[in-house]
């Protein structure tokens, strides 16, 4: 029969540990022979003991990461956009647009006593000249000009009966801040205003960013799941069956459950029903570029629709301002389709993100391709290298030995041609040669007895 014990951590410990136990206990021992399994009672026990989930700061705690978790999602990131938005317009609106009324009210008020002027002017005309009458004219009308510049310059750039500070136009006007278009046809007139907009860009231009970012790799992986359900689908029809290794049923082996959308498998990995995708930006290149010209023409044709422009206008209008130069020159002139017409810009935006990043991703695995290649030939560069001088050293590792073989078949000529044997050999033999250097005839002078020989005529006897 099995014993356990039961291992405590102290009385207020919120854990303990019962072990199986088999064998037998003698004289005091205990002796494990086998042990098949460990059971760990765990409870609930509070991670952090600084602020339990029972206290107020504990609760407070909670809650912050609970909203922090939500806000650094793209729903919350897009949320905290369109609040961070509305509040800038109302802002913006609360500041410029009593500005606006003023200078419009002086321009009012200056063209009624232009007005009047001319009016008094046409009465007494019958008792001033021609010269005197243009001059008064001509000094109203230039008052007037100055008025209209004035107002110009402190921002007016819409007539008197028109509000350039409204809602929908402080909308607008946001938007092109943290999106960094710029357009021109807006800007804040006060001092005030300039202010309130260098920090509002400085805290909505990144989280614009973030949000492009991360709405640009949503993109990413929906492009890559419809990719591989075209492809599976294809696949199917052609060939009558999916291929696995694009359709995977990938479950929690520990629950027995399927495994949650949006669950990271491996480190740049991705499931999405059933699909593994990876989130990289590694798209072809000409895929993302035939969906930015089919949004850009789309796009332009809805233009077309809303306001009255050409398709051309359109297209150049489109283009500007999601490349973000934003020049100003055509603008909507019908700000209520400012919210379909910002989601389009932001879209674009955020398409044009996306493919900044592939044509980064591609030019990244290029240089690398190139690396590799490079490092390739200039390793073979380096084994023909070697090559080319290990036959340069075997072919002056030759010729050194065939002279160092001249050089020893020379030294020994030379040492047998001067030795003593060779010198007595050719002593002795003396009288029977002729000397090289001597006439031909003549004999050698030195005889073996040491005497001369004298020449002797041929045909003649010596004397007895």
């Amino acid at each position: 029969m099995d014993d356990y014990t039961t291992c405590t951590y102290g009385e207020d410990s919120h854990s303990s540990e019962i072990v199986p136990l088999t064998g037998s206990m003698t004289e005091g021992s205990v002796t494990m022979e086998s042990m098949e399994s460990s059971y760990i009672q765990t409870s609930t026990a509070p991670h952090d003991a600084k602020h339990p989930v029972n206290t107020c700061w504990g609760k407070f705690v909670s809650g912050l990461k609970t909203i922090y978790s939500w806000v650094s999602s793209l729903v919350g990131l897009l949320f905290l956009l369109v609040v961070y938005t509305v509040i800038g317009a109302f802002i913006f609106r609360a500041v410029e647009a009593p500005h606006e009324k003023l200078e419009k009210k002086n321009i009012i008020v200056e063209r009624k006593e232009m007005i009047e002027a001319l009016v008094n002017i046409t009465k007494a005309a019958h008792g001033l000249n021609e010269s005197e009458m243009t001059k008064d004219v001509a000094e109203r009308l230039t008052n007037y000009e100055l008025t209209i510049y004035d107002a110009y310059k402190n921002g007016i750039t819409t007539i008197s009966t028109e509000h350039k500070w409204n809602i929908w136009t402080a909308l607008f006007y946001c938007g092109t801040i943290y999106t960094t278009i710029g357009y021109g046809h807006i800007s804040p007139a006060t001092d005030l205003g300039r202010v309130l907009t260098i920090i509002y860009a400085v805290i909505g231009i990144p989280l614009a960013l973030i949000a492009l970012a991360d709405l640009g790799r949503k993109f990413t992986v929906g492009l890559k799941f419809v990719y591989a359900f075209v492809r599976q689908v294809y696949y199917w029809k052609c060939c009558n069956r999916v291929r696995t290794r694009h359709r995977l049923d990938i479950t929690d082996a520990a629950a027995g459950t399927k495994v949650a959308n949006g669950t990271e498998v491996r480190p740049g990995v991705k499931v999405y029903f059933g699909y593994e995708i990876s989130t990289e930006f590694n798209i072809p290149i000409f895929v993302v570029a035939f969906i930015i010209l089919l949004y850009l023409f789309l796009g332009a044709g809805m233009y077309t629709l809303w306001e009255d422009w050409t398709y051309l206008e359109a297209i150049y209008f489109v283009f500007i301002s999601i490349s973000t130069i934003g020049f100003g020159d055509v603008i909507p002139a019908h700000p209520k389709f400012f919210l379909l017409s910002s989601v389009y810009v932001f879209i674009g935006l955020s398409l044009i993100s996306m493919s900044i990043n592939v044509a980064i991703e591609f030019f990244n695995q290029q240089i690398g391709k190139a690396k590799v290649n490079l490092e390739k030939a200039s390793g073979r560069a380096r084994e023909k290298a070697v090559e080319k001088i290990h036959d340069v050293n075997r072919t002056l590792t030759k010729a050194r030995d065939r002279m160092h073989d001249i050089g020893k078949k020379r030294s020994f000529e030379e040492l047998e041609k001067d030795s003593p044997e060779r010198q007595f050999h050719n002593g002795h033999n003396g009288h029977k040669t002729k000397h090289k250097d001597s006439p031909k005839g003549d004999n050698h002078k030195d005889s073996p007895n040491g005497d001369n020989h004298k020449d002797i005529p041929r045909g003649d006897n010596p004397v007895t």
